[in-house]
Order: C-alpha cells, then sequence, then structure tokens
C-alpha cells in the first residue's frame, strides 16, 4: 500500500474464480479504490470517467493499462465504452464498473445506475459484487489529505449467475444487488465497531 500504517483485508477472496470471467462492481468511496481492489489479484479493464486520466498517478494508471474511459453525458462516448466492455469480456477479461457512478461524500451507498448490470445481461456474464469500506475516511471526497492509520476492508461476496441476471427486470437486479451491498457494509462496519 501507500502508506505503511495502512492495513488491507481482505474477506472471501477465494469466491473468485480465476478462470471465469466477471462483471465487477463495488461501491466507491475514494481514489483509493482501485489500488484496494487491485489486491485481488485479478486481471480486469476498469471503466473510467475521461475526467481521471488527467490526474497524477491514477491517469498513468489508466493509461498504462489501456482501461475504458467514459465522457458522461456523451452519448457516442458511452456508446463507444459499451463496445470496448463486451470485446474486453469476448476476449476473457474482466470488466470493473461503478454503479454508482462518481464517490460518495459520506460513505454510504448511492443509487445504482443501470449500465453494469444491462452489460452483464446483454453478455450472459456472472456479476461479482465487491463492498469496500475504510477509504472514504482515510481519503475523502472532496480532499487530498491521507489519515495516516487506516484499515481497509475488501469483501468478495457470491457472485450473481447468469441465469439470476437473465430471470430477473434490470431494476429489480438493481435493488436485489444493492441490497446485498448495503447488508455487507452494515456487517462489516459493526465488525470494525466491535473490535
Amino acid at each position: 500500500t501507500i502508506n505503511p500504517f495502512w492495513k488491507v483485508r481482505l474477506i472471501n477472496v477465494q469466491r473468485i474464480d480465476p478462470a471465469r470471467k466477471y462483471v465487477l462492481i463495488s461501491n466507491h468511496q475514494s481514489l483509493i479504490d482501485i489500488a484496494l481492489l487491485l489486491q485481488l489479484g485479478m486481471n480486469f479493464k476498469w471503466v473510467s470517467k475521461i475526467e481521471l486520466a488527467r490526474v497524477p498517478i491514477v491517469g498513468w494508471v489508466i493509461w498504462l493499462n489501456d482501461h475504458i474511459l467514459v465522457r458522461r453525458g456523451d452519448k457516442q462516448s458511452v456508446v463507444r465504452m459499451a463496445e470496448a466492455c463486451r470485446r474486453t469480456l469476448q476476449e476473457g477479461t474482466s470488466v470493473y464498473m461503478f454503479p454508482e457512478g462518481t464517490r460518495t461524500g459520506t460513505g454510504e451507498l448511492q443509487p445504482f445506475k443501470e449500465g453494469a448490470f444491462i452489460l452483464a445481461r446483454d453478455n450472459e456474464v456472472p456479476i461479482l459484487p465487491v463492498v469496500l469500506d475504510g477509504a472514504s475516511s482515510a481519503l475523502p471526497n472532496k480532499g487530498f489529505w491521507f489519515r495516516v492509520k487506516q484499515t481497509f476492508t475488501v469483501s468478495v461476496l457470491d457472485e450473481i449467475p447468469e441465469q439470476q441476471i437473465l430471470g430477473m427486470p434490470i431494476p429489480d437486479l438493481i435493488d436485489h444487488t444493492r441490497m446485498l451491498m448495503m447488508k455487507e457494509l452494515e456487517v462489516l462496519r459493526a465488525e470494525t465497531v466491535e473490535c
């Protein structure tokens, strides 16, 4: 990690099948999130808003690893992003998206956008939800001040299989997935309080 006083707690990483491709999703707390997800040891292409490509260090990671960029509000950019995601999945590489679309200002889950869920349905790929915690207090949305000591948690939930995705309307799938992630976030925070 960037800071020797930071610790990363990985939970249920064994749920990841390295032979499978997924649409990976997680909550979005901070710029640190991508560094945390790299601790999973998975190969994935991250969908990022184009503005982040100009941020030092984060931008270098995006360009060097050929991650997928999208300009929010630009329909042509969204179409190109969807095609790049489809191609990436066809090549056998997972795609990683933040369904909230932007970082939370409070650490709580925001409403989910439908893009990741449509991508999983249209390509018949399982969704793998991942819940992150600790990043919003280590590096808040509106700042660049790092907290000295922090424990981060990366928790992998059970995958949502293709059959379930195909059998649910997208709004129901979004609600179901968000509820699973919200419950896991509550459990993680309860454990932290007990410690």
